[in-house]
């Protein structure tokens, strides 16, 4: 099954519960002040012979070394709401992950096919790409080697002004922890990611959603399940008052949603987090539903479901109401259909599909009418994000 895959690469990338910066808030720096000894003052006494005062030496301490800056990233973006977000420059921008050589890098296209750039440019991984709430700014996840190099960054879509937003921390054996899927709550306050525990033989043992705040210095998970279950796919629904994520807490995979009213310290003082959430509840009728993502709007989800068509099992794109009903198969063909994402004004959807023979973006209007085909570039093709 796909999640296999997909899960196995949480080992690759990790994200800090201790992490570099918080919106708005600058490290604390102490400077060594260079102190001398106080010189005595030598004191003479009236005799028939004068003799001279002694000197005392002049002493003076070493100065304290200068601890080195903690580095800090500000994230001040403005609130969005689902009706009111202004028009962006770079709606017509699509952004994916795709692997042709030795890594997998993270590209932006035109919705026409034009302007393919790879825009993370690196010689590591990145992957799992997406945009934040104001589209200025795209997230995603990067191994590279060291527990510092790896973690959550941002990039603006041109590629420019690259930041690390999260490190990664590899945890004692036989438990290393990674994350992808990141994506900011409309705040900018909020890092919502996939988290995921595997063994050294890449066995999985536990994925989870996880969370820190860059104001509150502390992170958090939704459950601690110990291995019974797995939940992925975050995504936050326009207004932030609800998520929906992947889950096989029932068996198979299905798409559950929650009420989310963001997060809290464990306790005062705490670096622990508490996901404000309500209790689960089951959206998807069809098995091995997947990879959903709110419309603009927040009435709508698309996501992805696998399925037995024509003898083969493939993955077929469907629309359902917020509340899971209309359950629609709008792809609707005999190809592997995934990773489908909203157009900003809500009309479209973009997704990969191997049609043509081989992985390539494609894009549809959002009742499956109208597909077009956006590239012909090579590569193994994921996680794409439109909205």
């Amino acid at each position: 099954m796909r999640h296999s895959s997909v899960l196995l690469s949480l080992l690759l990338v990790g994200v800090s519960l201790a992490f570099a910066g918080c919106s708005g808030s600058a490290g604390t720096q102490s400077q060594a002040s260079t102190t001398a000894a106080t010189r005595a003052a030598a004191t003479t006494q009236a005799t028939p012979t004068e003799t001279p005062s002694p000197t005392v030496a002049q002493t003076t301490t070493s100065p304290a070394p200068t601890p080195t800056p903690t580095p800090t990233y500000t994230f001040t973006y403005p609130t969005v709401s689902p009706t009111g977000r202004p028009a962006s420059t770079f709606d017509r921008k699509i952004v994916f992950s795709a692997k042709s050589g030795a890594h997998s890098q993270i590209y932006a296209v035109n919705d026409d096919g034009t302007g393919l750039t790879n825009i993370s440019n690196s010689s590591v991984d990145d992957m799992t790409p997406r945009w934040s709430p104001n589209r200025d700014i795209i997230l995603f996840a990067r191994l590279q080697g060291g527990d510092t190099g790896s973690g959550t960054f941002s990039v603006s879509p041109d590629g420019s002004n690259m930041k690390q937003m999260s490190y990664a921390v590899q945890y004692p054996v036989p438990v290393s922890t990674g994350s992808r899927d990141p994506l900011l709550d409309n705040s900018s306050d909020i890092l919502l990611y996939s988290i995921g525990q595997i063994s050294p033989l890449g066995t999985i043992l536990n994925t989870d959603i996880g969370a820190l705040s860059f104001k509150l210095h502390a992170s958090g998970w939704i459950d601690t399940n110990s291995g019974k279950y797995q939940d992925s796919n975050p995504a936050l629904s326009p207004d932030n008052k609800k998520m929906v994520f992947s889950s096989n807490r029932n068996g198979p995979w299905d798409i559950y949603t929650v009420d989310f009213s963001g997060v809290s310290l464990v306790s005062p003082g705490s670096n622990r987090l508490t996901i404000n959430i309500s209790t689960a509840s089951k959206l998807t009728t069809n098995a091995d539903s997947s990879q959903a993502r709110w419309s603009p709007d927040g009435t709508k989800l698309v996501y992805s479901v696998g399925m037995r068509v024509s003898g083969k099992y493939v993955y077929q794109v469907f629309v359902m109401n917020a509340d899971g009903s209309n359950q629609t198969n709008v792809s609707n063909s005999t190809s592997s259909d995934t990773s489908p994402d909203w157009s900003p004004d809500g009309k479209r959807i973009a997704f990969l599909s191997d049609r043509d023979g081989s992985q390539q973006l494609y894009i549809m209007n959002a009742d499956g009418s109208g597909v077009t085909k956006v590239t012909s570039s090579a590569g193994t093709k994921d996680s794409v994000s439109w909205r």
